[in-house]
């Protein structure tokens, strides 16, 4: 045994898409290989919107999932992984505009003005606190992504 619980039964449950994302940017605002450009991801709230999903934080999700509690139809969870700045900037007015909520998982010692806190250089612009709040004043949840953010799956077990 390796000291994870075992998974217990499987429960008749319904599936719960999550779409993650990282960057909402287009060229040339950054070069990463996961970032969807604004158009695309409007295209994509459209889509869902069209097809009658709705969205619900991943909390809402585990908690209705681990409890058997109601789900709406169709319900989907957007992510959004380490706190980039263009999440502000970009996807929030479009989740606003489709009456969209996201979950943001924020790498906090990469937070723009983490000062003293900070974990060292940040893949990019990342939100500052006040982003934050007005993301949690809109409706979003914000949830951990680590303070450092290593590579978990490259971890010794006694440093994890």
């Amino acid at each position: 045994m390796n000291g994870l619980a075992e998974p217990g039964p499987v429960r008749d449950r319904p599936a719960v898409p999550i779409l993650m994302y990282h960057e909402v940017a287009g060229r040339p605002d950054t070069r990463s290989r996961l970032a969807v450009p604004p158009a695309s991801f409007a295209a994509q709230l459209a889509y869902l919107r069209d097809a009658g999903f709705s969205t619900i934080t991943f909390a809402q999700a585990a908690a209705a999932l681990a409890d058997g509690g109601v789900l709406p139809d169709r319900a989907v969870v957007l992510t959004f992984d380490d706190g980039f700045a263009d999440f502000h900037r970009e996807a929030l007015p479009l989740l606003s505009r489709y009456g969209f909520t996201a979950t943001v998982f924020v790498t906090t010692g990469w937070i723009a003005d983490a000062g003293r806190h900070s974990a060292g250089d940040s893949p990019g612009q990342m939100l500052c606190w006040t982003q934050i709040r007005e993301a949690v004043a809109a409706g979003v949840e914000i949830g951990a992504h680590s303070h450092a953010h290593p590579q978990l799956d490259q971890l010794k077990q006694g440093r994890l």
